[in-house]
């Protein structure tokens, strides 16, 4: 019963591992050699999609973990307040009226899949591990293993673009490439650490 327990315990650790990976990179990274450095006090975020309760939750996500971490920012859609698209001077007076001095967009490129082969796992298992102690110190070890599987991989490529609210010029833009995240939470945060990475580097934000 106990090995059993054990080999139960193992293998759950195992899932829970596999489904916790999930990271992002940037590519495609390029900042306005035109743009003066100069410290962002208030960013809007917003997210181009056609669904508002999608944007609106994923706004909030990033808004959330942004503001967490040195940043003062505000959901798009809160400021705009409508789905509709706008005429510039409207958008530009709303981001005006909230104090907005930067606007950061994201726009989803595409999901890449990619079927990947997971080898076994081969985990170490002591046989008499419950027993005596001496019947423990001398005892041999067994193995059992994890079948391989087939797992299929996605990658969500988003167009992240960040400008400067009263002139209008794109400030810095990168695409982040996310495998395999759990939920738009998930996506947001991980997406949000290397935006908040990227900035700090780039004097955007203090350190």
């Amino acid at each position: 019963m106990k090995k059993k327990l054990y080999r139960i315990s193992v293998a759950l650790l195992a899932v829970v591992f596999l489904a916790g990976c999930y990271s992002t990179s940037l590519t495609n990274e390029w900042t306005n050699p035109r743009y003066e450095s100069k410290k962002l006090n208030k960013i809007a975020v917003v997210v181009i999609m056609k669904s508002g309760i999608v944007r609106q939750e994923i706004e909030t996500y990033m808004v959330d973990y942004l503001n967490k971490n040195g940043l003062n920012a505000v959901e798009g859609s809160r400021v705009l307040k409508d789905t509709s698209q706008l005429p510039e001077q409207k958008i530009e007076a709303m981001f005006n009226d909230a104090g907005i001095d930067a606007v950061l967009t994201m726009r989803k490129v595409a999901v890449d899949k990619q079927m990947n082969v997971v080898s076994p796992t081969v985990y170490p298992y002591p046989r008499a591990y419950y027993n005596r102690f001496y019947s423990y110190y001398y005892t041999s070890w067994d193995a059992f293993a994890s079948p391989g599987y087939v797992r299929m991989d996605k990658t969500f490529r988003i167009e992240n673009n960040l400008y400067e609210a009263d002139n209008d010029e794109v400030i810095w833009t990168a695409v982040s490439n996310t495998m395999n995240p759990t939920g738009k939470q998930d996506l947001a945060q991980s997406i949000g650490k290397q935006i908040i990475r990227q900035f700090k580097k780039k004097g955007f934000i203090s350190e």
